[in-house]
């Protein structure tokens, strides 16, 4: 029995969007992390990631998968472009012994990004939105960060996007 050669090839397809859309993340994350530290404008980070970080194998970006670099850019720009009222937003997320000022870096990077995509992308299920992000705190982190990144961008999601909460739990009772 063989496969129809279509499914297969749209199945690819769709992988390889997916792991594209991780690489962008990921590397929007280092950037946003580039911005925090240097203080360098978003767009010149952006532009240098695009001219020698992004889809270059040989530095190891993005486990040598090519990044979706429109949503890259898009995360990196409007993060650094909202970040304060990203933070304002997320201080209402964060337990209040923990100020976002006083995360790491990393973290509040992360936190940001997935906090913006859940307000501004939604085409993207919540739940993928946070998984994402969670993996990539698990990335950087070993210790309780990872379930730290996946309460506080849970809890937004819940208001941000409670049909999508709602429509689930409506489900699991049936």
């Amino acid at each position: 029995m063989t496969s129809r050669p279509e499914v297969r090839g749209k199945n690819r397809s769709y992988h390889r969007g997916i792991r594209r859309q991780n690489a962008a993340r990921l590397a929007a994350i280092q950037a946003l992390y580039q911005i925090e530290l240097t203080g360098s404008a978003a767009a010149s980070v952006v532009d240098e990631f695009q001219k020698y970080r992004i889809d270059r194998t040989e530095t190891g970006m993005a486990s040598k998968t090519k990044a979706n670099f429109s949503l890259f850019s898009e995360i990196v720009k409007e993060v650094e472009r909202n970040k304060s009222d990203i933070d304002q937003n997320l201080g209402g997320f964060i337990d209040s012994h923990r100020p976002i000022g006083k995360l790491e870096i990393v973290m509040r990077c992360v936190l940001r990004a997935g906090f913006y995509e859940l307000k501004h992308r939604l085409g993207s299920p919540s739940r993928s939105i946070i998984a994402e992000y969670v993996h990539i705190s698990d990335a950087f982190f070993s210790n309780q960060e990872p379930s730290f990144v996946n309460g506080v961008l849970d809890r937004a999601a819940r208001v941000l996007r409670p049909a999508e909460f709602f429509s689930s739990t409506s489900h699991d009772n049936q």
